[in-house]
């Protein structure tokens, strides 16, 4: 057969996502809407940990953190026992991993800060929404950082997402003008902290996306985690705030801040981010102020309406376009892709 008509015959060589890798990446986004979900939890916890549990809106983040840190080392050591028959060499710290883990932290520890007294100070999808405006600094760092490419499909979608956070906070505030029944009234100096801890939160984002790509996820969040410890902490003594909690409620908010919402959720999201793209991550977490305004609804008491309902269509519908347009930013992110039957060094830990 000639060269030409057996080309012609063959297949295409193009290559093509496995479907084991499909169902990877399917997994890590399933993963983080479920981590952000999570996260809507993180607002409710924090005002009824002020107001319930007689402590600072700081020092609420403080125990958040604190209380994580005994599960994230237990994890460490049972993530340590998989790997001892690994090489020695695999087996040492990259000492960049662990200083952009730290930085991670000290950023998340001012994010937390910064959110908390927001939610103090402002409605909690208001609080929300500002603090998810991280995707604007985000995709800007990984542009010019990683140099990620989104096509219009991402930007498109990214704009639909905010336009649809923006319609949630909206509605919200008509919500409140019309029936004069919250004595948690709208506040500039709130949604001011709350869009100064999106600049933290997107350094956050890119401090962990690096140190993710060597180190395993219970190792990134347990540094992460401590580094969030003690910034909080030196904050809510400077801030003369009451740590310790008055009630046996506040106990079991801060227990539940660190199991539900730090471990199982900011974990869960620290995993996701390991193989996807850290634009799609960043617009992935706007889920969150859709879960805190149902949330509101069930536990607060606040009306959901029809705007609330096109704000929650519009992020589903932008998270979905997002993720389309970043699909092909694996490879140009610096982040190999997995083979259908293979696991990079930091998975093999955090799987």
């Amino acid at each position: 057969m000639p060269v030409q008509d057996r080309l012609m015959s063959e297949p295409s060589q193009t290559h093509q996502p496995s479907r084991a890798h499909t169902d990877h990446l399917r997994g890590r986004v399933a993963a983080l809407l479920a981590g952000s979900s999570s996260l809507g939890m993180a607002p409710i916890c924090a005002r009824w940990g002020v107001r319930l549990g007689g402590m600072g809106p700081v020092a609420v983040g403080f125990w958040r953190l604190l209380l994580s840190l005994p599960l994230m080392f237990a994890w460490v050591l049972a993530t340590r026992r998989q790997r001892r028959l690994r090489r020695a060499g695999e087996m040492r710290l990259d000492k960049l991993a662990v200083l952009m883990a730290a930085a991670g932290g000290m950023c998340f520890g001012v994010d937390i800060a910064l959110f908390h007294l927001a939610v103090d100070k402002t409605t909690a999808v208001n609080a929300t929404l500002m603090s998810n405006c991280a995707p604007i600094f985000v995709a800007f760092a990984a542009w010019t950082i990683f140099r990620e490419r989104f096509n219009w499909v991402f930007v498109v979608g990214l704009a639909l997402t905010l336009a649809g956070v923006a319609a949630l906070a909206s509605a919200e505030n008509m919500t409140q003008r019309a029936s004069q029944a919250s004595t948690h009234s709208h506040s500039l100096v709130g949604d001011t902290l709350a869009l100064v801890s999106a600049i933290f939160y997107a350094g956050y984002q890119l401090c962990i996306k690096r140190a993710r790509r060597t180190m395993a996820t219970a190792t990134t969040m347990a540094i992460s985690a401590s580094a969030s410890s003690v910034v909080l902490i030196v904050a809510s003594v400077l801030l003369g705030e009451r740590v310790a909690p008055t009630a046996a409620v506040g106990w079991a908010i801060i227990i539940a801040l660190a199991t539900f919402v730090q471990v199982g959720g900011q974990c869960v999201i620290v995993w996701a981010m390991g193989r996807l793209p850290v634009s799609f991550s960043s617009v992935g977490l706007l889920f969150q102020p859709v879960v805190v305004a149902a949330l509101g609804w069930m536990l607060l008491g606040e009306t959901l309406g029809p705007f609330h309902a096109a704000g929650a269509a519009a992020v589903l519908t932008g998270i979905y376009l997002a993720r389309l347009g970043s699909a092909n930013a694996v490879a140009v992110s610096g982040e190999p892709e997995l083979p259908a039957n293979s696991q990079s060094p930091a998975e093999v830990a955090s799987d």
